[in-house]
């Protein structure tokens, strides 16, 4: 039977079916929203409410902070998640509680970075993976008391970046391993003993073996990343500790545990560093067995004890490939066994060691060959009862100060056992403090380096033995010092010097030999310190950074040794001569008791030039040629040049005795004297400067040369030395300065402020506009204060040490120096105005309102000027003088000869018209409005150059005269040229009045009607058929009388002199001609004529007229009427002789020769003289009186006539006639004869 059914009731119930099927497959997310410390149980501590447990759950604690849980049940789950910086703590009281994680999609466990999940319970409290489930801590697990982890699930594995703490509870895991550590990670084990799960480690995670206590742990057979055992609480005797692998760092730091941790491993491989920081632990484990630990990092202790072996036996090895930092703890030893530690890196990078901790009993150390060993103070050292072995190839950086030893307590290596050095090993001396290589260092080796990284003084490594390198030899840091012994290199291997460095060598012995190669660095340095050594060059092409000679006796320098990068020093006692040229790049250095002969070689300086020894010149030359600033501690230099842009500054004394060129600037410091000896020249260039602080001075001593071509304008003192006897003197300033200065060593009367102003004045200068007689021209200087006029010339009296007028005698004692201090023109700026001047003088008195005043009228033009510079000037150079309306001749009175010096430009007795400093000198101005200046330093000259330097090609053509007599001589030149006059022209000198009482003259007139006395008498040019009459004179005075006694004249013609052109000497004291072509000189005897113009006493006087007043005179009728009218001694008549026949002697008046042929038939030539032209007419007559030939009166030129008197027209009669020459003052008469 059919019952009737609600489809709406049944509809409803079926969609409950359906959701309820659907509720049942779905996998739900519950996220805690319950309060800290709620149950775990209660629904609505979960969202959405949980009131279905399901065993695909997704549990989530997102809560942040600090969060408690109770009543964990047993349960299924698909997902646990404790994320967003959730601290959670999962509990229960409940027994044996499993939490199982199910494979669901995706992680299934996750603690989230920064977040951490603790797991504890009254008893069991597990949390299991199963089959295929994932988990991840990236944030940290606890696993607290009774807590527990089983990963056992098939093919679950959980992943651990962040750390797991195991604190009370344990792992329950296969073999296989399926817990996993990420980089990076931390298992630490916080409670007392069980096991370290089985897991695989990453080579950068971490176990951390912190709780131990009562007993031992369990997993250590594994391949771990970094191990850290620090416990330092256990109490039990020993713990086997086997890790198959370490592949980061292990680390003992179990403090003052007792514990020993033995080793089982048969070689243990740490990858990272091994430290052990507290506790112990134990290498040697097995009776006559070997265990290794391998250190591929670096090996630390600073804390507990590393037993190498703890029985009988056995042999402990540890082998390191970092650092070897023993900071503290103890490495021993026990029972008959060994410690060895091995140093086995691949010399790439030094390995550093350290011994400050103890080191007991038998251990060895071996430095593997190829490793590199440093040191890590000088205090590490190599300590216990082992053996020390340095393997082949190996490096040892060596920094004790006794170096390496064979045998004792010194030194790097103190092991009481045996000590092998390899000769195949490479040694490196690195101390900080002064070192020994040691007594160990073989003879023979590979290497050696010297770092010595000391200060100045305690950076020295000193060789002990003779030693052979055959590599390489290098000095990086400080020096090496060989003393008295030998290094030699090979031919593989070569010497280096890096900068800084220095190498030393003693004895006798020089730079080693047999390398293939030296390097030197430009700051190293190489000092022979020894006695007698030879010094030798370095392998080219490299040269000596800083060279030092020291020690005592001669260093012998090599040929080849041309420069040196930096320094050159002498010390010691040692004497050492330059045997080349050298260039020094940095300074010269010679010290208070050392010797640098500098011989005639040029050195070139680029740094400072610092002597206190001795520096001997010789003949050569010192270049100073730096960039920058330097100094010159003083000296002697034969020649110097200074160059270069940096400033130079001159600190100590300094003598120059060559020449000195400055063309950079140069400074003086306060005090500091730059003195140029005797004929030394010192010349600055237009680039160059000189400047003086305070009284720092540039010294110009008697005969020095001084140019000075700069704008500078240093302080000057210049010197002269004054020379001879008691008399005037020409002299001027070369300085700006006053007469109290420029008088200060000689003595000075007549004026203000001198040494006896009622004295007649002894200094003085000449005012050419006074038209007054020559005494009144002088003048004194008003007060000793006065400053000088540039360019003024003085006339000043030397007495000597004569007696003064009133009592004593004076001070001035002969030779004495005079000088001037102060600064000169620097022609540079401005020019020198001489403010010469011309007043005429036309008649020899003049009224001065009733009154006459007599003219010197031969004063006129004469200026009295001196050489305003410190420098030689060439008076007739091309350029930088302005002359107008000036005569050409100087004029220089010259105490030695007694005479004055004179030149014209073109010939002269006056060093080529040179002109030195103080040198003051006579210019005769010849027209109104006269004008000398000198407008730059073209004239200054190296006189002794320009003098010696004349070519011949540039003699004028002129006659020069020279009178020899009595101890005395004279020079006179007469000239011929376009410009030249009988009468004055500017080339003219004029004979001045001697300022001595021995003086000799030698002067000649321009003709016959000129009496000008000239020393130089420039005529015009000879024609073809001029014949020419110049009268010669000569004047001496001996102690204030006439002159008689025997002389010689000498001559030198030109060599360009015409050969058809006669010149004749008249001798009219003896009567005779003399051919000046064939013979040179003419002795004569001679009485020199009274003359009371000029001075006949060297007794103090007032200087009179500047001119001669020659006593002779051309008018022989004056002296035939006068006979004590001297009369001219000499003629120079330069005409042709008769061909064929010697030239007569012409007299001084006309003369008439004999005429020839005599007798004569038909023909007769009638020869006759005439000095000068003149009228003259010739007659002949017979014996009766009777006119029988005439030549009318004509006007003849000057010289000798011919004419030929024809009779055979006339039948002159056979007989006597008398031929009559006729001149206005003169007759002269000859026989005649016809046959």
């Amino acid at each position: 039977m059919w019952k009737t059914i609600n489809w709406k009731i049944a509809v409803s119930i079926l969609s409950m079916m359906i959701v309820t099927c659907i509720e049942s497959m779905a996998q739900i997310t519950y996220t805690w929203v319950g309060l800290n410390g709620g149950s775990w149980t209660s629904p609505s501590n979960w969202s959405p409410s949980r009131t279905t447990l399901r065993n695909n759950d997704r549990l989530v604690f997102d809560m942040g902070g600090n969060w408690s849980v109770v009543g964990a049940p047993s349960q299924t789950i698909s997902g646990l998640f404790v994320v967003n910086n959730t601290t959670l703590t999962l509990s229960s009281t409940i027994s044996n509680q499993n939490f199982t994680i199910n494979n669901g999609a995706g992680i299934d466990f996750l603690v989230e970075e920064n977040s951490s999940l603790t797991i504890s319970g009254s008893s069991l409290m597990r949390i299991s993976f199963g089959t295929n489930s994932t988990g991840e801590i990236n944030g940290e697990l606890v696993i607290g008391t009774n807590g527990n982890v089983r990963t056992n699930g098939t093919n679950c594995i959980l992943t651990v970046n962040g750390k797991i703490r195991n604190e009370g509870g344990n792992f329950a895991n296969t073999t296989v391993q399926r817990l996993i550590f990420g980089p990076n990670s931390v298992f630490e084990h916080a409670r007392n003993t069980t096991n370290i799960p089985i897991a695989s480690w990453n080579a950068s995670s971490t176990v951390i073996i912190s709780g131990l206590i009562g007993a031992g742990i369990l997993g250590t057979n594994q391949n771990f990343g970094n191990f850290i055992f620090r416990s330092p609480n256990m109490t039990f005797a020993s713990m086997n500790f086997s890790p198959l692998s370490i592949r980061g760092d292990l680390i003992i730091d179990n403090g003052i545990s007792t514990t020993q941790l033995r080793q089982t491993t048969v070689a243990l491989n740490v990858s990272g560093d091994f430290i052990v920081l507290g506790g112990n632990y134990a290498i040697g484990n097995t009776s006559n067995a070997t265990r290794t630990i391998r250190v591929g990092g670096d090996f630390q202790i600073s804390g507990g004890s590393l037993f190498m072996t703890r029985v009988n036996g056995a042999t402990g090895v540890v082998e390191v490939n970092g650092d070897f930092l023993h900071e503290g703890g103890t490495i021993t030893q026990t029972g008959t066994g060994r410690g060895r530690i091995a140093f086995v890196g691949d010399g790439s990078l030094p390995q550093t060691f350290s011994s400050n901790g103890t080191i007991t009993n038998r251990i060895d150390f071996l430095i593997s060959p190829g490793s590199y060993l440093e040191g890590i103070s000088p205090n590490s050292n190599f300590l216990g009862a082992g053996n020390f072995s340095l393997g082949s190839g190996a490096t040892l950086v060596i920094q004790s100060p006794e170096g390496i030893t064979a045998s004792g307590p010194d030194g790097m290596v103190k092991v009481t056992g045996t000590r092998n050095y390899s000769s195949e090993a490479n040694y490196i001396y690195r101390g900080n403090s002064n070192q020994i290589v040691g007594n160990g260092l073989p003879a023979t080796i590979n290497n050696l380096t010297i770092e010595n990284l000391g200060g100045n003084q305690d950076q020295t490594v000193s060789l002990l033995r003779n030693t052979l390198v055959n590599g390489d030899l290098n000095v990086f840091n400080g020096i090496l010092d060989l003393g008295e012994f030998t290094l030699q290199g090979s031919a593989l291997g070569g010497l280096i010097l890096e900068s800084g460095a220095g190498l030393r060598i003693g004895g006798n012995s020089t730079l080693p030999e047999n390398f293939a190669s030296h390097q030197f660095a430009c700051d190293s340095s190489v000092e022979y310190y020894g006695s007698n050594q030879d010094v030798t060059n370095p392998i080219s092409p490299t040269i000596y950074g800083i060279l030092i000679l020291s020690g005592t006796g001669i260093k012998t320098l090599p040929l080849g040794l041309e420069r040196t990068c930096n320094n050159l020093v002498f010390g010691g006692t040692t004497t050492t001569a330059a045997v080349q040229s050298m260039e020094i790049a940095g300074d010269l250095i010679v010290e208070a008791e050392a010797v640098f002969q500098g011989g005639d070689f040029t050195h070139e300086v680029g740094g400072n030039w610092l002597v206190s020894g001795t520096y001997e010149p010789g003949n050569g030359v010192v270049l100073f040629q730096g960039s920058d600033i330097k100094s010159i501690s003083g000296g002697t230099f034969n020649q110097v040049s200074i160059t270069g842009s940096g400033l130079k500054v001159i600190e100590g004394n300094t003598n120059i005795s060559g020449a000195a060129v400055i063309q950079s600037p140069v400074q003086l410091t306060d005090g500091t004297q730059l003195s140029v000896n005797g004929s030394a020249l010192l010349r600055i260039e237009n680039s160059g400067a000189v400047s003086s602080i305070g009284n720092g001075r540039i010294v110009l001593n008697p005969g020095s040369r001084y140019l000075n071509y700069s704008t500078s304008n240093p302080l000057l003192e210049v010197q002269q030395e004054l020379q001879g006897s008691a008399g005037w003197r020409m002299i001027g300033t070369p300085v700006n300065t006053t007469y109290a200065d420029f008088l200060g060593s000689l003595e000075s009367q007549g004026f203000s402020g001198s040494d006896y102003p009622s004295f007649q004045p002894n200094v003085l200068w000449f005012d050419e506009t006074d038209l007054g007689s020559g005494l009144q021209a002088w003048r004194m200087p008003n007060e000793i204060n006065d400053v000088i006029p540039t360019g003024r010339g003085h006339y000043i009296f030397v007495f000597n040490g004569e007696a003064k007028p009133d009592s004593g005698t004076y001070s001035d004692n002969l030779p004495l120096i005079t000088n001037g201090t102060g600064t000169e023109p620097n022609l540079q700026n401005r020019a020198v105005d001489f403010g010469v001047t011309f007043t005429p003088r036309e008649d020899q008195l003049v009224s001065v309102g009733n009154d006459f005043t007599e003219i010197n009228v031969e004063n006129e033009g004469f200026n009295l000027i001196s050489n305003p510079t410190a420098s030689y000037l060439n008076f007739f150079a091309g350029s930088g003088w302005v002359k107008t309306n000036l005569d050409n001749t100087i004029y220089v009175w010259d105490p030695a000869s007694n005479n004055f010096l004179t030149h014209n430009g073109t010939i002269g007795s006056l060093n080529d018209g040179i002109l030195a400093p103080f040198q003051a000198f006579w210019i005769k101005s010849n027209a109104p409005n006269p004008s000398l200046q000198l407008i730059n330093n073209d004239p200054k000259t190296d006189f002794s150059v320009d003098f010696l330097g004349r070519k011949t090609i540039n003699e004028p053509f002129a006659i020069s005269l020279k009178v020899m007599g009595e101890g005395m001589e004279a020079t006179s030149f007469i000239s011929f040229g376009k410009e030249g006059k009988e009468g004055k022209d500017p080339q003219d000198a004029y004979q001045l009045e001697s300022l001595s009482k021995n003086w000799l003259f030698l002067y000649s007139y321009g003709s016959l009607t000129e009496e000008q006395p000239m020393v130089i008498n420039h005529q015009s040019l000879l024609g073809d058929a001029e014949e020419r009459i110049i009268p010669l004179h000569i004047a001496a005075s001996n102690d204030g009388f006439p002159v008689k006694g025997s002389f010689l004249l000498d001559w030198k013609l030109p060599e360009t002199w015409p050969a058809d052109k006669g010149i004749f000497l008249m001798d009219h004291l003896q009567e005779m001609a003399i051919d000046m072509q064939a013979q040179t000189v003419h002795v004569f005897n001679f009485e020199a004529p009274v003359n009371t113009s000029h001075r006949l006493s060297d007794d103090f006087f007032l200087p009179q007229a500047v001119i001669f007043d020659s006593p002779f005179t051309n008018d022989e009728a004056l002296a035939r009427k006068n006979p004590s009218k001297p009369f001219r001694p000499f003629t120079i008549y330069i005409g042709s002789a008769p061909d064929g026949r010697n030239q007569e002697y012409l007299p001084a008046a006309p003369k008439l020769f004999d005429p020839y042929p005599n007798p004569f038939q038909n023909n007769v030539k009638i020869r006759f003289f005439l000095p000068e032209a003149m009228p003259a007419e010739i007659r002949i007559y017979d014996t009766h009186g009777r006119l029988q030939g005439q030549f009318p009166k004509t006007v003849y030129p000057t010289g000798i006539h011919e004419l030929e008197w024809e009779t055979f027209h006339n039948n002159l009669s056979n007989g006597l006639y008398i031929v009559h020459l006729l001149t206005d003052q003169y007759t002269f008469t000859k026989k005649l004869i016809k046959n």
